[in-house]
């Protein structure tokens, strides 16, 4: 015995001499014709090392040959299954929502290590995450490892990409519209009219493209530029002071790049003065743009529908196709709805106006409807976040809410079979089956429903989970889709 080999759990072993070692090592190095020190080299085995001196042949070298065996390390050495299933969700500009399948383990798996981009951002014990603090319009990756007490770390799961929500978009709306008359020399008066732009914040808008009408008096239509204080000008055409009547002015469009014209966002849209230098405030001028304008596509044919208008003579129909800029009329009807055919693949938006043939006016855009002709390609829907409102009748309490189907673009599903389910939560816990619901979406692309009526308490909830939607081939986006709301009794 010359020494002793103490091993460690990592394969290293220090090599501790005793005096007979020392005495024979010691011996190798004062008879060596050479002295060249020790060397230490692998006996070709997996127990042991050999010791030798360096002589100069190799046949002069004595050898001490240490021999060792490592102890087990024991314990748990097997490594939880990596994550499955993991799924990834834009939940806003900053947040992304992340789930997976529970790991397994021989033991048990104590918790899991979430990686973005390669890096790791958090440890949870849960098998769902959401990421915040992010860049909008920003692609990330996503993977997951599972580890257990032991300290033993699953592969990486199937990694996923994810991309937050854009910034909101920028919108345009028109803020004022002011008329006021013109005298041109002693027998002709015109009008003139001051439109103001804004953007979603409110700020004045300068660059934009101002596309307005005038009647009444006369007929024109005109463009002007909006400057640094975001006002276009427009003058109408000139008429004798001997005619009576009205100058009428309306907003038909607002163009700039990188913007989008929100006409449901004007807080006027028209104005109109007499020749006596009056401003209207009764007669045509009251007349508001239709609400409740809906557009739904079959085959290359929209139709366009909308709510009926008190005192209106007729409506204004205005498309925006694929490409275009701007809405361009599509003529006039007396009817509530509009038939728009032979239309080219692609998202059409539509707004409407009212008419008053009798006193020459036309209100200013309705809201956009949109609706997409299909090339035949199966499109992917979605369900938006939708409330769900409780309200009583007596001591009974019930739910309703209204669902939206939309398509990729953002456009009204409508004619989207819809199936889910009510449900009564107690605030103790436990979950109630109310009904089972199956409707049909309308050219909104929504359908409302209510929930039967029952006894309830404070903290109870009334919950409507969509579980499926179809139309055709069309197929549902569930991981896009925000499938389940609830409101609370107060």
């Amino acid at each position: 015995m010359v020494g002793t080999l103490s091993p460690a759990t990592s394969g290293l072993a220090t090599i501790q001499l005793n005096a007979d070692g020392l005495d024979l090592i010691e011996g190798w190095v004062q008879d060596a014709s050479q002295n060249f020190g020790l060397i230490i080299v692998s006996n070709g085995t997996n127990d042991g090392v050999d010791v030798r001196s360096r002589e100069a042949s190799p046949s002069q070298r004595p050898a001490l040959h240490v021999t060792y065996t490592l102890p087990s390390s024991g314990g748990d050495l097997d490594a939880p299954s990596a994550p499955t299933g993991l799924t990834a969700t834009a939940k806003s500009e900053s947040e992304v929502a992340l789930s997976w399948q529970a790991s397994t383990d021989n033991v048990g798996v104590t918790g899991y290590d979430v990686y973005r981009d390669g890096a790791m951002v958090t440890t949870t014990v849960t098998t769902s995450y959401t990421d915040s603090g992010l860049d909008a319009a920003t692609t990330y990756g996503y993977a997951v490892t599972a580890f257990d007490a032991a300290g033993n770390t699953s592969d990486l799961s199937a990694a996923v990409s994810v991309t937050t929500f854009g910034p909101p978009a920028a919108t345009t709306s028109v803020l004022d519209v002011e008329v006021q008359l013109k005298s041109i020399g002693k027998k002709n008066v015109a009008a003139t009219a001051l439109v103001t732009v804004v953007d979603e914040t409110d700020a004045r808008v300068e660059g934009a493209t101002v596309h307005g009408n005038w009647s009444g008096l006369v007929d024109a239509s005109q463009t002007d530029g909006t400057g640094t204080t975001g006002e276009a000008n427009f003058t109408s055409p000139k008429t004798s002071k001997s005619n009576a009547g009205e100058f009428i002015f309306a907003v038909t469009d607002v163009v700039i790049a990188g913007s989008t014209y929100d006409p449901g966002a004007n807080v006027e849209t028209s104005d109109c003065i007499d020749t006596d230098g009056v401003q209207c405030t009764t007669g045509p001028g009251d007349l508001p743009p239709p609400s409740g304008v809906g557009a739904s596509a079959g085959g290359d044919t929209i139709t366009v529908s909308w709510s009926q208008v008190g005192g209106a003579t007729g409506y204004g129909v205005y498309r925006k196709a694929p490409g275009d800029s701007v809405f361009l009329s599509q003529g006039t009807t007396t009817a509530t709805s509009y038939v728009d055919a032979g239309l080219a693949t692609g998202t059409h938006d539509y707004v409407v106006t009212t008419l008053d043939s009798g006193a020459g006016f036309e209100s200013g855009f309705s809201g956009v409807a949109s609706a997409t002709i299909s090339d035949g390609t199966p499109m992917v829907l979605h369900v938006p976040a939708f409330a769900v409102t409780v309200s009583a009748k007596g001591k009974n309490w019930s739910g309703s809410t209204t669902v939206t189907v939309l398509d990729a673009g953002n456009a009204p599903a409508a004619s989207a079979t819809v199936t889910g389910r009510w449900t009564h939560e107690p605030n103790g816990g436990g979950s109630n089956d109310l009904d089972q619901v199956v409707a049909t979406t309308d050219a909104n692309g929504q359908f409302t429903t209510k929930s039967s009526k029952l006894r309830a308490s404070s903290g109870d909830g009334f919950r409507f989970t969509v579980f499926d939607v179809s139309r055709g081939n069309d197929t549902l986006d569930a991981a896009a889709s925000i499938l389940a709301g609830v409101g609370l009794v107060p």
